[in-house]
């Protein structure tokens, strides 16, 4: 398969709207915040097609077909993903080139990413469209977290059975070795099977500063501990090197030149909804002098890097 930069898909599937690009195959109606149709994939008489600006997912509750702008281009005009992402590039007017060859490390990159942003899917989808995840939206809704906010975030849902997401994995194709690398999946040990990493917890995805899903942190919904688990160490993810919410946080924090450290996942949502749009957090850590250093290259532009605020949002008003 050729070869294309993670941060080059990033940028097509950026500067794409999957409404806009489904709306062009199907004449979708507008229903609440989400788009309706009846589904291209298998016969159907009622609409159960159904497309989500914010997410910028498609999801079909009559054959369970679901993904991204790429899925459904792949699967409607049945080419793989390079001649999918060729097409949209050019509809985007996104310049792509494809590589040949690439290393051992860039591919490992690549599947990694691919896998992480399809469990961030799969989580989310079982949060919002199942039965199960009605109950954690409840205790979303408690938290105070907005449904737009759940979107924005792509918060999600793992189920407590053993090997949910692993078997769901399967079906896909995904490989195995690729799930334990990135953290999803414990490996098969001591006669006993491979099992998912995250079970009956609420998952936040963590993005990279480009927006890549690079690992999870996942609260316990039963009070089991630990209260917070995040992905293991992983060639993409270290807690030590990453802030929860800059990809979201970048560009205010360099209009303002500065930025808010809060506490944890939630807090960051929190703070997001309630118009503090450059409020970060540690993954569950210390800060770092990588940390340091994103703080200085995000928020020190306009003077000097100390300009940025270190607080918590008063949580009276976020309960």
């Amino acid at each position: 398969m050729p070869f294309i930069a993670e941060e080059k898909i990033v940028e097509v599937q950026r500067a794409t709207d999957i409404v806009q690009v489904i709306g062009e195959y199907l004449p979708l109606k507008k229903a609440g915040s989400r788009y309706k149709a009846l589904c291209p994939f298998h016969d159907e008489k009622t609409p159960s097609f159904m497309v989500n600006p914010t997410t910028q997912l498609f999801y079909c509750f009559g054959c369970h077909k679901g993904g991204n702008v790429f899925t459904f281009v792949m699967a409607q005009e049945k080419v793989d993903f390079p001649e999918a992402l060729k097409m949209l590039a050019r509809r985007a007017g996104v310049t792509v080139t494809f590589s040949e060859k690439e290393s051992s490390s860039e591919k490992e990159k690549t599947e990694l990413l691919r896998i992480n942003r399809w469990a961030a899917e799969w989580y989310h989808r079982n949060l919002m469209d199942t039965d199960a995840g009605q109950g954690v939206l409840e205790y979303v809704d408690k938290r105070g977290i907005s449904r737009p906010m759940v979107a924005r975030f792509l918060l999600g849902h793992s189920p407590p059975a053993r090997a949910a997401l692993l078997s769901a994995a399967r079906k896909e194709g995904l490989s195995e070795q690729r799930l334990v690398q990135a953290g999803l999946v414990r490996p098969a040990i001591e006669g006993k099977d491979a099992c998912d990493w995250f079970r009956g917890r609420l998952m936040f995805p963590i993005f990279d500063v480009r927006g890549s899903v690079i690992g999870f942190g996942a609260r316990s919904l039963d009070g089991s501990e630990p209260k917070y688990l995040n992905t293991a160490e992983t060639w993409l993810f270290s807690k030590g090197r990453n802030l929860y919410g800059l990809n979201f946080a970048k560009e205010t924090a360099a209009r303002l030149g500065k930025l808010c450290i809060v506490e944890g996942y939630t807090d960051v949502i929190m703070a997001h909804q309630h118009g503090i749009e450059w409020a970060v957090a540690s993954c569950g850590t210390a800060l770092t002098e990588e940390h340091v250093r994103l703080v200085r290259r995000y928020a020190g532009e306009r003077g000097s890097p100390w300009s940025m605020t270190a607080t918590t949002p008063d949580r009276r008003r976020h309960s």
